[in-house]
């Protein structure tokens, strides 16, 4: 259910009347700068290769449009609401969600624990 709230969540971000308004500037910025990218994640995925990211001089001008018109605060701050409106509706995954970060610890721990007093081979 975590992954059906992560990707229920970046459906609803992207209606967020504050984050539309959010990408508007950065899209703004960037046509201002010559490049037509309609948002961040379109940019990022048109460039395929790491050869295509190291040789771009569109990421200098995301990382510039995106200082210069707040969007990683607007994105993260309206991704973090929607994120909580849809677990306050299923309260239930985030009690799934503690009860596994709390077994995943023990077992961590456990394991630790065997290999701190288990004798080491020289």
């Amino acid at each position: 259910m975590l992954f059906e709230a992560q990707e229920q969540a970046r459906t609803d971000v992207e209606k967020d009347p504050a984050f539309k308004a959010a990408t508007a500037r950065w899209r703004t910025c960037m046509n201002r700068a010559g490049f037509t990218e309609p948002d961040p994640v379109r940019l990022l995925a048109s460039l395929r290769t790491a050869e295509a990211r190291a040789s771009s001089t569109a990421l200098a001008a995301d990382l510039r449009c995106k200082a210069e018109t707040g969007y990683l605060d607007t994105a993260y701050s309206r991704l973090a609401a929607v994120q909580q409106r849809w677990l306050d509706r299923n309260p239930a995954v985030a009690e799934d969600w503690k009860a596994l970060a709390a077994r995943q610890e023990r077992e961590s721990r456990a394991v630790l624990s065997a290999a701190a007093t288990s004798p080491r081979s020289e």
